[in-house]
């Protein structure tokens, strides 16, 4: 606060009042000397500078100047052996790369760069307690100072947050309203998750998806538990008022849940024609159960094939065994076969399509290895040819409406529309078995 008072009278003439809670604007800093120091400021005026390379404070007030930081760049010890250590590295390069002289450490770019790393690469935290690792970054750059476990898991949780933080504004500014895809899986803990995904058109029009929503779910996992823990994540991210639609697999607490999801929007006004269009049915999830009732015709098949393929990967010896089968064969199939994921009906099929190309390898190998004595018959081969043969445009169907780069919306209906005619062309079949497999798939469409 302060007040203007009359020269000649000294009378009080007005009273005025600094808005403490006003952002201060600061000057901007114009001399080279900020590019090797850091301003500390009191208020708006700058009243200190550290040095970055050696950390000593100066005084840096408008009356002192930045003459004492000039005259400190010449003297700072790790600033010379900075630069002679990027003045190597320049000798070092062949002309047409790019030279270092405008590089610059920074510890903290550094910090967050390493903090990056160990998240993209799903490294434990205790890597920076390593002696190994630390010997490492110090042959890079010796004035980085490594931190604690502790500090990176620290730094890994305030870098979350500010992403948080940047992705609400993100969606909050976004013109567009917004998907949701959501699945509930049940741990080898028989603990429940529910993951919950955003899907929405940025003002660059660029698609983005982006997960909100990742925890444990309390039992029972019934409509109303799904309902409180979906409408809590919305509320967090202050969705209510952009949800378009949600995308969900056919259990019958998903339903429960779109339908106490869908009143309390309504309720309130932020639906779009009263939310007719909220709900949406997962169209893999239903390619899915189509495609699982078909497998149940080879079930004793398909359980032998995996059971061979869990053999040969069980140990080293067994699949250095199988490798050495397929070089004397002359086999030219790259990859050996995966073990399938049996409730994804498409890894099955890659894993079936696989085997077949060394069913020749798995007999020779039953002549060889006196353990391996569950090997498929003749007529599981030929069964599971047929089938994947059968099944090859329900994979493709899969592939194209589980894409995560474009929208899949639009593909739909051409999609269900060819499974529709694939499959009653299989009723026609003359082979009895893959008419009655045909109609029970119908069942499921």
């Amino acid at each position: 606060m302060y007040t203007l008072v009359n020269a000649c009278t000294n009378q009080y003439l007005h009273t005025y009042c600094i808005d403490a809670s006003r952002p201060i604007k600061r000057r901007k800093l114009r001399s080279d000397v900020w590019k090797e120091f850091e301003p500390i400021y009191e208020g708006n005026l700058v009243v200190q500078a550290k040095c970055i390379h050696c950390l000593e404070l100066l005084s840096a007030t408008r009356d002192n100047g930045r003459s004492a930081c000039r005259r400190h760049l010449k003297v700072c010890k790790e600033r010379t052996r900075m630069n002679q250590l990027v003045e190597s590295m320049n000798t070092g390069l062949s002309p047409d790369s790019l030279a270092l002289k405008n590089w610059k450490f920074d510890q903290e770019v550094s910090r967050k760069a390493m903090v990056n790393f160990i998240v993209l690469q799903e490294l434990p935290f205790s890597l920076v307690d390593h002696a190994p690792f630390q010997k490492f970054i110090a042959t890079l750059n010796p004035w980085f100072t490594i931190v604690s476990r502790t500090t990176v898991a620290e730094d890994i949780m305030s870098s979350y947050e500010d992403r948080r933080l940047a992705l609400r504004e993100t969606i909050k500014n976004s013109n567009s309203r917004v998907c949701l895809t959501a699945d509930l899986w049940t741990s080898n803990q028989n603990l429940g998750y529910l993951c919950i995904t955003c899907h929405f058109i940025d003002n660059d029009w660029m698609l983005q998806k982006r997960i909100i929503g990742f925890g444990l779910v309390a039992s029972p996992h019934d409509g109303f538990t799904l309902f409180n823990a979906l409408l809590k994540c919305l509320q967090e991210w202050k969705l209510e008022h952009k949800v378009f639609s949600i995308t969900l697999d056919n259990a019958k607490n998903n339903n429960n849940m779109v339908g106490s999801l869908r009143k309390n929007l309504s309720e309130r006004h932020l639906m779009l024609g009263n939310g007719d269009l909220l709900h949406m049915r997962c169209v893999a999830h239903v390619l899915n159960l189509i495609v699982k009732e078909g497998f149940k015709v080879i079930d004793g098949a398909t359980d032998r094939i995996r059971d061979s393929v869990k053999y040969i990967r069980s140990s080293q010896a067994r699949k250095q065994c199988f490798e050495e089968i397929i070089v004397h064969l002359g086999i030219s199939c790259e990859k050996t076969p995966p073990l399938d994921v049996p409730t994804r009906w498409n890894s099955t099929y890659l894993m079936l399509k696989s085997a077949i190309e060394y069913r020749a390898v798995f007999d020779v190998m039953e002549s060889q290895d006196p353990n391996y004595m569950d090997k498929p018959s003749n007529t599981d081969w030929n069964m599971a040819d047929l089938l994947c043969n059968v099944f090859k445009p329900f994979y493709d169907a899969t592939n194209v409406v589980s894409g995560t780069l474009y929208p899949t919306a639009n593909h739909c209906f051409h999609v269900l529309w060819e499974v529709k005619g694939k499959i009653e062309t299989l009723e026609s079949n003359t082979d009895i078995s893959i008419a009655v497999m045909a109609s029970k798939m119908k069942l499921k469409f």
